[in-house]
C-alpha cells in the first residue's frame, strides 16, 4: 500500500495536493517549474540554522524572531550526515581528482576547496521524514550560528533511497522496515582548515526535517529564490534536528609554518635606565623594557609549505621622544648579516630609525633578532657647544675617498663658560643604500687643532684632513659619518654631528 502511495505522489501534486490539508502554503502556489534547487543539493551561502530558524520563526514551534541562534536546541538523531567522500580537491589553481583511499592534508589556519559526496542517513524506522535540510559551516563554526552552505535532497531525479512523499521540490524518507539513506554529490565547499578530536578535518553541520504530520511545501511558495528551501526545510520545533560537527577522514590539517622573532632594546649609553615596551603584532611582550633586555624568541607563523612567509610588526611603545632617539635593525641571529625582509613588500633593508610599528616578513624556520637602539639625548646645562656648519661642507676625494674640510665649533655658554674640546674623532661611518646602511672604516683622521679651549660665543675652526676610508665608494653615493667632539665644561663629556661628505 505504501508503494501505491508514492506512486501517486506526483500525481497528487499534480492535483494540486488536496490530501495535503496540512500545508502551511497553499498547495496552488507551489512553483510550477523545477528550480535549480530541486535538481542539485546546494542552494546557496547564507546564514546558519539557528539563524534561518529566526528569520523564518512563523515556520518552528518555540522559535521567535528576537531568539539567538542558539536557542535552538538540537536534540533529535533522527537525520543526521554520515561518510564524506573527496573526489576532487582544489590545489594551486587546478581542480586535482582524488583517488579512494588518498590520504590529503590542508595548512591550518587556511582554507581548503574540495568537491564532495555526503550519505544521509536515517536512524528510524516505519516513519517518514520529510523535507530534509542540511546547514554545513563555512566559517569553522558549529553551523547554529554563523555562515553556512544550505543543502536539500533533489527531487528530479531522486536518488537512491530519496523518496518524494509529498510531491514537492523537497526529498523525504519514507518509511521502511531498514531506515534509508542516500548518498548525493554536495558539489564544491570553501572551509577553514581546522582538525576535529580525530585530527581530521572538522566541518560543523545541522541537519532539519518535519514528520509527516508537520510537513509543509517545500520551497515556501512566498520566500523567492534558494532562501525558499531554506525556510521550506526548517525543523517542526527547536528541538528537532540534528547538529555536531562531521570528519572528513581524507583531509588532515598540517600546522603552519613557524619562525622565532625576537625583539631586544640596546642604548646608548649602556647604562641608561629608561625603559619603554615592545611589541610584536600590536601586543605588548615585553613590559617596561630595560638596556639589554628584550621579548626573547618568539615563535610566529611563517605561512605553510604552499604559500611559506607571514608578515609581522614590531613596535617600541610607551617612548619618550623627547629624551630619546631611537633606531632599529633586524639581523639574522646565526649569521648577524642585515635580513632585507621589511616593508609592505616584505624586500626591504631591515634598518631605519623610529621605533615603529615596522613590517617584517618571516619565512620558515628563519631565526630573526630585531634590536632597537635608544640614544638619550642630552641638553648642556652651564657650558654647551655646537658644530656650526652645515652637513654637505666637507668633501670627499673623487680617487682616494679621503675626507677634506673644517669643522667650526662654537662655545654657545652663557657667562664665563670655558669649553675645552679635547679630541674630534669620527666615530661611524656608512654608505646609505634605501633603507640599508653599509659601513665603511675611516682611518687616519688628522683634526688640527688637536684640542682648543673656546670661550664663550668664540667659535674655533678644526681642520679635517689624512682620512682613508675603505672600501671605496661609489663616487654617486654619499659617505655619511658621525664626528664627536670630547668636551669638558659642559654637562655632556660630548657632542656629535651626523655629516655626508660627497665626492670633488
Amino acid at each position: 500500500m505504501k508503494g501505491l502511495v508514492n506512486s501517486h505522489a506526483l500525481v497528487v501534486a499534480a492535483l494540486s495536493l488536496i490530501a495535503c490539508s496540512e500545508s502551511v502554503v497553499p498547495p496552488d502556489t507551489i512553483p510550477q517549474d523545477a528550480l535549480l534547487s530541486a535538481t542539485t543539493p546546494f542552494n546557496n551561502s547564507g546564514a546558519c540554522l539557528g539563524n534561518d530558524v529566526a528569520t523564518w520563526s512563523e515556520f518552528v514551534l518555540g522559535a521567535h524572531p528576537e531568539m539567538d541562534p542558539n536557542d535552538v536546541n538540537c536534540t533529535s538523531n533522527d537525520i543526521e550526515l554520515g561518510d564524506i567522500v573527496v573526489t576532487e580537491i582544489f590545489k594551486d589553481g587546478a581542480w586535482v581528482p582524488v583517488s579512494e583511499g588518498e590520504a590529503l592534508s590542508c595548512t591550518a589556519g587556511e582554507t581548503v576547496t574540495f568537491r564532495f559526496n555526503a550519505e544521509v542517513v536515517s536512524n528510524v524506522s516505519f516513519s517518514q521524514r520529510r523535507d530534509i535540510g542540511v546547514w554545513l559551516a563555512t566559517d569553522g563554526g558549529g553551523a547554529v550560528g554563523g555562515a553556512c552552505n544550505h543543502y536539500n535532497m533533489p527531487t528530479n531525479p531522486l536518488a537512491a533511497g530519496v523518496s518524494n512523499v509529498d510531491g514537492d521540490q523537497c526529498g523525504d524518507f519514507d518509511e521502511f522496515d531498514v531506515p534509508p539513506r542516500a548518498t548525493l554529490n554536495f558539489g564544491e565547499i570553501t572551509v577553514p582548515c581546522v582538525a576535529g578530536g580525530d585530527s581530521k578535518l572538522s566541518i560543523g553541520s545541522c541537519v532539519a526535517w518535519t514528520p509527516q504530520l508537520g510537513d509543509r511545501v517545500c520551497p515556501v511558495a512566498e520566500i523567492s529564490g534558494p532562501n525558499g528551501f531554506r525556510a521550506g526545510t526548517l525543523p517542526e520545533s527547536v528541538v528537532k534536528c540534528n547538529c555536531e560537527p562531521i570528519s572528513v577522514a581524507a583531509i588532515t590539517p598540517s600546522a603552519p609554518r613557524t619562525a622565532l622573532l625576537d625583539v631586544q632594546k640596546a642604548c646608548s649609553p649602556t647604562t641608561d635606565a629608561g625603559t619603554f615596551d615592545l611589541s610584536i603584532d600590536g601586543a605588548v611582550v615585553a613590559d617596561n623594557a630595560a638596556c639589554g633586555t628584550g621579548t626573547g624568541a618568539q615563535s610566529v607563523n611563517a605561512g605553510s609549505v604552499a604559500n611559506p612567509g607571514a608578515f609581522h610588526t614590531f613596535a617600541e611603545l610607551d617612548f619618550n621622544t623627547a629624551a630619546y632617539t631611537s633606531a632599529y635593525q633586524c639581523v639574522d641571529r646565526s649569521t648577524s648579516t642585515v635580513v632585507n625582509q621589511c616593508g609592505a613588500a616584505g624586500t626591504a633593508a631591515c634598518s631605519g630609525t623610529g621605533t615603529g610599528p615596522v613590517s617584517i616578513k618571516t619565512n620558515p624556520d628563519q631565526d630573526i633578532v630585531c634590536s632597537f637602539t635608544n640614544t638619550v639625548v642630552t641638553t648642556p646645562a652651564a657650558g654647551s657647544i655646537a658644530f656650526s656648519n652645515g652637513s654637505f661642507s666637507l668633501l670627499r676625494d673623487a680617487t682616494t675617498d679621503a675626507l677634506s674640510g673644517t669643522i667650526p665649533i662654537r662655545n654657545n655658554s652663557m657667562g664665563a663658560t670655558v669649553v675645552t674640546v679635547t679630541s674630534l674623532t669620527i666615530t661611524e661611518a656608512w654608505v646609505k643604500q634605501g633603507n640599508m646602511q653599509i659601513p665603511r672604516t675611516v682611518t687616519g683622521c688628522v683634526f688640527t687643532p688637536t684640542s682648543a679651549s673656546i670661550n664663550p660665543g668664540a667659535t674655533q675652526n678644526f681642520a679635517l684632513s689624512g682620512c682613508d676610508v675603505s672600501p671605496s665608494v661609489d663616487n654617486k653615493k654619499d659617505l655619511n659619518f658621525i664626528v664627536r667632539a670630547t668636551t669638558t665644561g659642559t654637562a655632556q663629556p660630548f657632542y656629535e654631528r651626523t655629516y655626508r661628505a660627497k665626492a670633488q
